[in-house]
C-alpha cells in the first residue's frame, strides 16, 4: 500500500463502498490496476466467488491458502487432462471443478473429485 501511495483512509473508504465496515470482515483484497479495490468478505469468499488460482502460468500463492488448495493436486489434475501449468492463461478454482483457460484458447471444465 505504502508503495502505491493508497493509505488506510483510501482503503476504509474503497471497503465501506462495497458495504464493508470492518476490517476483519475482509476475506480478500486486491487493488486493480486501474486504482479500485475489489474486496471480498470472508464469508463469501469460498462459496460465492470463484477466483483465479493460477494466472498467466504461475499460482496465486494468497487464493491457495484461502482455498487450502493442495498444488501437487492441481497439477496432476491439469496434466491428466494434458495441459501444462506453463499454457494456463487462468484457472479458476470452484470446490467442484477447475475452469481452464489455456494460451492455445482452450476452455475446459475440469470435474475434481
Amino acid at each position: 500500500m505504502k508503495r502505491l501511495s493508497y493509505n488506510m483512509d483510501d482503503l476504509l473508504l474503497q471497503l465501506r463502498i462495497q458495504n464493508i465496515f470492518k476490517l476483519d470482515d475482509v476475506g480478500l483484497a486486491i487493488l486493480e490496476t486501474n486504482g479500485k479495490l475489489s474486496a471480498f468478505k470472508k464469508m463469501d469468499l469460498k462459496e460465492k466467488y470463484p477466483l483465479p488460482i493460477i494466472i498467466s502460468g504461475f499460482f496465486d500463492q494468497n487464493l491457495i491458502s484461502i482455498y487450502d488448495i493442495n498444488i501437487d493436486y492441481v497439477e496432476t489434475v491439469l496434466g491428466n487432462n494434458h495441459i501444462a501449468i506453463k499454457d494456463v492463461l487462468c484457472c479458476y478454482y470452484d470446490k467442484d471443478y477447475l475452469l481452464v483457460y489455456t494460451i492455445n484458447q482452450q476452455k475446459m471444465k475440469i470435474k475434481l473429485s
